[in-house]
């Protein structure tokens, strides 16, 4: 998921481009039905949560649709929560992310470790 997050966030694309290509990522990894996603991002500025969201709500159309231009930061936390599993059987890891002139900039990646699916 966070390929297709990071392939789509890039000037020019928008918040609601972005959540797309990440649910279909969890849906072609066979979590379809399980596909909730929530809030997969939103920006950095002067309070924990700041507009432009990336996610649920820009899905359904209650959030404005966005253009992403060079210099928005991003804090990225995408997660699949399953139903019935207790704590929701996941991981919600955060990564900051510049808009750049040309694709973007991850700040703060965590390697992936075939070990955390085990």
């Amino acid at each position: 998921m966070m390929m297709e997050i990071k392939r789509t966030m890039k000037p020019g694309n928008t918040n609601r481009d972005v959540n797309e290509a990440a649910r279909k990522a969890v849906v072609d990894a066979g979590f379809k039905g399980y596909d909730y996603l929530g809030l997969l991002g939103h920006s950095l500025g002067t309070t924990g949560l700041c507009y432009p969201i990336v996610g649920e709500v820009a899905a359904v159309g209650s959030e404005d649709e966005v253009v992403l231009k060079p210099g928005m930061i991003f804090s990225m936390e995408p997660g699949v929560f399953i139903p019935g599993v207790p704590g929701g059987g996941g991981v919600r890891l955060e990564d900051t992310i510049l808009i750049t002139e040309d694709g973007n900039e991850f700040f703060t990646t965590v390697p992936y470790d075939e070990n955390l699916l085990s």
